[in-house]
């Protein structure tokens, strides 16, 4: 089986980026695979304390392995004998971001639906498609959104410059949250609803 790299990466922080980076690698390790989830958003290592939350609530263990990573360099030898390797990037885009984009065979773009969050994502997405990343790698996730409204609105904005964006978007709910403060994943919350619209999304992402 050949390595397939997905980064999760954002021209801002608060887009539920390290969320979806940390529920899209448990989904991917079914029995069989190895996958390993590079946080590279240093210091802050989002998902490595979504891991450590975990032990401390008594979770079941990972199924996958999460790695700490400053440079694109770590990255590099901690992925090395994985099927699936999960970047977790950083709340900005820097030369690294394009460095993992370059590598990547799958690159999400999670963004809140509001302008100030939706236009430098846009943009974020223009400048990996200059460097030569192919849009057709490249997805939009819509994230935290207050109502469909907002949702709708946000989407026809990126669809009408021709962007892929997921038909289920990841909204607003504390639920999540509460998950994640367990170090759960968004698809192991408690509500029926929220679990099915988490793992819908993440079907959606598998598929890419």
């Amino acid at each position: 089986m050949a390595q397939k790299v997905w980064l999760v990466a954002s021209q801002k922080g608060g887009v539920s980026k390290s969320v979806i980076a940390y529920a899209l690698a448990e989904n991917l390790a079914i029995p069989g695979t190895r996958v390993v989830l590079c946080d590279t958003d240093y210091p802050q290592f989002s998902t490595l304390t979504l891991a450590e939350l975990r032990v401390q609530h008594g979770g079941d263990k990972l199924p996958f392995t999460v790695v700490p990573c400053k440079d694109t360099g770590e990255v590099g030898r901690k992925s090395k004998g994985f099927n699936h390797v999960v970047i977790d990037g950083a709340p900005h885009a820097s030369q690294d971001t394009f460095h993992y984009a370059n590598h990547a065979d799958v690159v999400i773009l999670p963004t809140r639906t509001a302008i100030l969050d939706l236009t430098p994502n846009l943009e974020l997405a223009r400048s990996l498609e200059a460097r030569g990343i192919p849009r057709d790698r490249m997805v939009f996730v819509l994230t935290q959104s207050p109502s469909k409204s907002e949702t709708a609105t946000a989407r026809t904005i990126l669809q009408y410059e021709g962007w892929a964006v997921l038909e289920q978007d990841l909204h607003f709910a504390t639920s999540y949250s509460t998950a994640g403060d367990r170090g759960r994943t968004i698809s192991e919350v408690r509500h029926p609803g929220l679990k099915y619209k988490a793992g819908r999304l993440l079907e959606q992402l598998l598929r890419r």
